[in-house]
């Protein structure tokens, strides 16, 4: 696994470096010109742009798309401004990625030639999906499906529905069986939706762990459970809630941790050890309770599709070296995080490193630059870093305008 900041910093000393020579050559190349120098002169100060197009173009990079929910509906989730976007700008993403020259593949098919050092097609894009929200199925599946884009989706055991009988999605209106009206979007994937994505072979069903939960790592008190915030802090009541958490959202208030719930210093679940009144659990405990939840989700999760699960993806990225390890020694192939990586021939094979999609990338609402940026971000995630330039203003444009908003 690659050192994020490190990774980043790359790009950007890349593109500043691109960047900054252009400027120059510009400037050099048109005072050449005005002081009457011969025409093949102004070319000179170009040269350190042609000497760093092979820093700039380095393809063989994958992005591994990482999405969490889609739909028209996403006010039940308190965080759905960061993780949410509308089926039409999902519709969108996957057109440009038909349409465009870039190769939808698998995860397994990622994974496997990195493994192997098998080919993959020219511009190999990769599409997952965290959580296992019930847009997934009503939203996400149809249109993965109208585009024959393939995806994982990563589901959490507590929160998978126990029903068996799929809901109404958007491929029901298409079909006349049903209208706008029976569509529901809050809540998650339930058993019968999950089997139907498994028949279908084009949605996997990987491993995301079993509470998406967060430990505390010190008595500090941080945050105080409250009226404005128990959704925000909805892993307080995960944490009090024993076994099935997906209706957890379905209360007014909460159930499990109340008001006045004192909210401590967290971090995710897997890749702390956690801190209670009686101490602090030894490693030995933490590698313990790690190893119990890799084996429930293998085993659980199997049951539930019939089919081995390969990949696991720590959530809120809560991976470290270790606990990567402990995962491929408990029979995972892979495991997923953030932004750690391209996903290059010579990584390691097996992690993968993900990078989130989304829409409003300038900090607001505009279909044709959130089209240009996901262009953009694709492309540099494959390995064209030029794409990086407008990549960069975007997310600029992105930090001014909530700068603006949090202004008094």
């Amino acid at each position: 696994m690659q050192d994020r900041p490190r990774h980043r910093r790359r790009r950007l000393a890349l593109a500043l470096g691109w960047a900054g020579a252009l400027a120059v050559g510009v400037i050099a190349g048109g005072s050449l010109a005005l002081g009457g120098g011969h025409a093949a002169w102004w070319l000179l100060p170009f040269l350190p742009l042609l000497a760093l197009h092979p820093l700039m173009d380095r393809p063989g990079g994958v992005p591994v798309l990482m999405y969490h929910s889609v739909s028209s509906e996403p006010g039940w989730l308190p965080w759905a401004d960061t993780i949410s976007l509308r089926p039409e700008a999902f519709e969108r993403q996957l057109r440009i990625l038909r349409s465009r020259g870039h190769a939808p593949i698998s995860l397994g098919h990622l994974v496997e030639s990195r493994r192997t050092g098998g080919a993959l097609p020219a511009r190999p894009v990769v599409v997952t999906l965290d959580d296992g929200y019930l847009d997934n199925w009503v939203a996400a599946w149809p249109l993965l499906r109208r585009y024959r884009v393939p995806a994982t989706v990563f589901v959490s055991l507590d929160f998978i529905e126990p029903d068996e009988r799929p809901r109404p999605n958007l491929d029901d209106i298409d079909a006349g069986r049903a209208t706008a009206d029976d569509l529901r979007w809050a809540g998650y994937l339930n058993r019968g939706e999950i089997a139907r994505l498994v028949d279908e072979g084009l949605v996997d069903i990987q491993a995301h762990g079993t509470d998406h939960g967060r430990v505390e790592i010190g008595p500090e008190e941080c945050d105080v459970v409250g009226p404005t915030n128990w959704r925000r802090l909805a892993w307080v009541q995960w944490r009090a809630m024993e076994g099935a958490k997906w209706g957890w959202h379905r209360t007014d208030e909460p159930v499990a941790a109340p008001y006045g719930t004192a909210v401590r210093r967290n971090e995710p679940a897997l890749a702390a050890r956690r801190w209670t009144p009686r101490g602090v659990e030894t490693a030995r405990e933490w590698e313990e309770r790690l190893r119990g939840v890799l084996r429930r989700c293998r085993e659980e999760l199997a049951t539930l599709t019939g089919n081995t699960v390969r990949f696991f993806c720590w959530p809120e990225h809560g991976v470290t070296r270790q606990t990567h390890e402990i995962a491929i020694e408990e029979g995972f192939e892979a495991t997923c995080g953030g932004d750690l990586g391209e996903n290059r021939p010579g990584d390691d094979p097996t992690f993968v490193g993900r990078v989130h999609s989304g829409e409003r990338i300038l900090g607001f609402s505009m279909d044709w630059a959130d089209d240009l940026l996901f262009h953009a971000k694709l492309r540099t995630h494959q390995g064209c870093y030029y794409w990086f330039v407008p990549l960069l203003a975007g997310h600029l444009c992105a930090r001014w305008m909530r700068s603006r908003r949090s202004r008094p």
